[in-house]
């Protein structure tokens, strides 16, 4: 990893681990998958994406760059229209039920995102977690995520509900 990017990707969670049998990745959720390499040969190959952390709005661009060079499949994306000042709902993803971040954290748009880090990168895919599409119009979301994947290229995936947050 370049050196002035360390600590955020460790920051983000981003991490490559040594040891003696070389270099392995630290991410926040792994897949299987089957690759059939030239000459018919299969493989068993695992699948790294990570989510970025909001926090790090201002470093994306970089950290995916980095993230890509690192060997990372993909990056999730998530999304809230809005945050509220006092929160009711616990926050299902720690054991406290309160959230990582403050709620003066900026949450960009995920398609935005999306297309933005799609110009920087070449293969990474991006992974909406979730896109909260009940709370957007129909035809201005369907123009939004077509718009998103064709300026990453074709890659997105779309993750739609309605969220964890009753507020929202």
């Amino acid at each position: 990893l370049a050196a002035e990017h360390r600590d955020d990707m460790a920051l983000a969670g981003l991490a490559l681990v040594a040891d003696e049998r070389g270099l392995a990745v630290d991410a926040q959720v792994t897949t299987q998958v089957d690759v059939e390499l030239a000459g018919g040969t299969r493989h068993r190959a695992l699948r790294v994406h990570r989510s970025l952390e909001p926090r790090l709005v201002d470093r994306e661009p970089a950290l995916a760059r980095e993230a890509e060079s690192a060997g990372f499949d993909s990056l999730i994306l998530s999304d809230h229209l809005f945050y509220p000042l006092e929160l009711q709902t616990p926050y299902p993803y720690t054991r406290s039920g309160k959230p990582r971040w403050q709620p003066s954290t900026p949450w960009p748009d995920p398609l935005i995102a999306a297309a933005a880090l799609g110009a920087v990168t070449q293969r990474l895919r991006f992974i909406t977690s979730i896109y909260i599409l009940p709370l957007r119009h129909p035809l201005v979301a369907a123009k939004q995520i077509a718009t998103a994947v064709l300026f990453s290229g074709g890659r997105l995936t779309l993750g739609i509900g309605a969220g964890w947050m009753r507020e929202e």
